[in-house]
């Protein structure tokens, strides 16, 4: 079970840091059973298809030594069990631990906190952590889609190798910018999906912005500052667009920037708290907070554990 102590860095009061943790352990209430309900329960949420072919003409193949149920697909004649191409696939751990680790990341709790709640190495600890945001960069790609009224803005983070022993990364010599940082272009409509690019050491550029917003036909508003290029962008698109100046919340006809700010304050928030994140990570950290933010948006909060489990510990 988890320990209240370890979320005191949470900024919740007692009562709340209690309800929440009732409220999880509720939430799925798996006992370290044999592996074999465990990953059964995880193939039924898995719709029962294979997950090279996705056909449903499969039969029961015996079991694994620890009695895990293996399976055997009549389309492709590929074996495989209930952890097969998820982020459970050649754990040794059960599915108790990972769920507690789901947990712990969702509360957004320090890698070497995470490691001795759950009693693992941190090198463990994050192999998981990447394993779970690869499988949430799939999750947020499906639904990044925009739409409607969208946001388009960007933000600046310092540029970090944080645990690479070695740096072959040059760095440019750009004018006119600082060249530790780097520029992370983002999209976010009137529906939440999100959509991002980090861009390496560049100016904010039109380009960018082209890559984020293709094969979007659906968008009818850009709301943006006055980035050169935006305004004939948005003609390409045609679709209507507002302009915040810089030094202004709302643009001339009442249009602002609140939610990708919002974000952005959310991303460089924690790129402090794990004191920098190296670059060739960066992208999935991002992915994480979008993730969370998405389970922030569409569940309540007894629902966004099953639904964070559902959605990444499932994927294919």
């Amino acid at each position: 079970m988890i320990d209240l102590n370890s979320l005191s860095q949470l900024e919740l009061s007692q009562l709340e840091l209690e309800e929440l943790k009732k409220g999880i352990d509720d939430l799925l209430p798996l006992k370290r059973s044999r592996a074999l309900g465990e990953y059964e329960s995880l193939f039924k949420l898995r719709d029962k298809e294979c997950p090279y072919c996705k056909s449903k003409k499969i039969v029961k193949n015996g079991h694994t030594k620890y009695g895990v149920q293996k399976y055997i697909c009549k389309s492709c004649n590929k074996h495989f069990n209930g952890k097969t191409n998820t982020v459970l696939a050649h754990s040794r751990h059960g599915l108790y631990d990972h769920i507690n680790f789901l947990k712990l990341e969702l509360w957004s709790l320090p890698l070497r906190s995470i490691a001795d709640e759950l009693d693992i190495s941190i090198t463990t600890a994050f192999y998981w952590r990447h394993k779970l945001y690869e499988a949430i960069r799939e999750y947020n790609d499906s639904k990044s889609a925009l739409k409607g009224d969208i946001e388009l803005d960007s933000t600046y983070i310092n540029l970090s190798f944080k645990g690479q022993k070695e740096i072959s990364y040059k760095i440019p010599d750009n004018r006119g910018i600082n060249n530790s940082d780097i520029c992370i272009n983002t999209a976010i409509d009137e529906y939440d999906h999100i959509k991002f690019r980090v861009a390496h050491l560049n100016h904010e550029i039109i380009d960018d912005y082209k890559n984020i917003l293709n094969d979007n036909k659906d968008i009818d508003h850009i709301t943006s500052d006055g980035i050169m290029g935006i305004e004939r962008l948005a003609k390409e698109l045609k679709v209507s667009i507002s302009i915040v100046k810089n030094d202004n919340h709302t643009s001339d006809d009442g249009y602002n920037l609140s939610e990708i700010n919002e974000l952005h304050g959310e991303i460089k928030d924690m790129i402090r708290k794990t004191h920098g994140v190296a670059l060739k990570h960066l992208e999935g950290y991002i992915d994480m907070v979008i993730f969370r933010k998405h389970m922030t948006y569409h569940y309540k909060a007894s629902d966004r554990l099953y639904r964070s489990y559902e959605r990444s510990y499932t994927s294919n």
